[in-house]
């Protein structure tokens, strides 16, 4: 059990709570008739959305790695998709980002081999795709919260569902882009012991 609970890092925690507050928000919005009856008691926010919102935020989190981004990958390292980043125009991220970004990471790593500047871009990749699951989760927990709210709940007429409808649909467009330009990012840099200035 500690060894599981070592595994949740301090980060993933709190990107947990972030993307499990939408599932609390919006489950809140689904249950209540009136404007005047959405509001967020000071009292509870930590003794139960904070704790409601970690648990849905890390449950979703799962379900969205193990059954809805097997999908997405599938259509993001598909041979069509791979050729589609072949031309500069169709990455979302020009050559010149690209090398800005590989040399940063490089400087990140010093002096050090080739080795050891792979695994700083790759340790630079899986921040990027931290948030790229992040803003997904989010998304998940906003649909979630509602189909909850409308089942467990009372009849609403949610008055901000337009409103969180459209920051899900937000979340879910910016991150398919993101992961979009990080698999092109990743694609076009040479082997470790190339230079990124040579990035192609």
């Amino acid at each position: 059990m500690d060894a599981i609970l070592k595994s949740f890092s301090v980060g993933f925690l709190l990107r947990s709570v972030f993307a499990g507050a939408f599932f609390v928000l919006t489950y809140v919005e689904a249950t209540k008739n009136t404007l005047a009856e959405i509001h967020v008691n000071a009292g509870n926010i930590f003794a139960v959305g904070l704790v409601f919102a970690l648990v849905a935020g890390v449950t979703v989190y799962g379900v969205h790695r193990s059954v809805i981004y097997p999908l997405f990958e599938w259509g993001l390292y598909a041979e069509w998709a791979k050729r589609c980043r072949t031309k500069p125009r169709r990455r979302f991220i020009s050559k010149n980002v690209i090398d800005g970004l590989v040399r940063r990471w490089d400087d990140k790593a010093g002096n050090a081999d080739a080795h050891a500047r792979m695994c700083s871009r790759a340790e630079q990749i899986t921040v990027w795709g931290d948030y790229i699951h992040l803003q997904y989760t989010s998304a998940w927990c906003i649909i979630l919260g509602y189909l909850a709210g409308r089942v467990v709940g009372k009849p609403s007429a949610m008055p901000y569902c337009w409103w969180f409808n459209g920051i899900a649909v937000f979340f879910v467009t910016a991150a398919t882009f993101s992961a979009w330009r990080s698999r092109s990012v990743e694609e076009h840099w040479k082997e470790p012991s190339a230079s990124s200035e040579h990035i192609t």
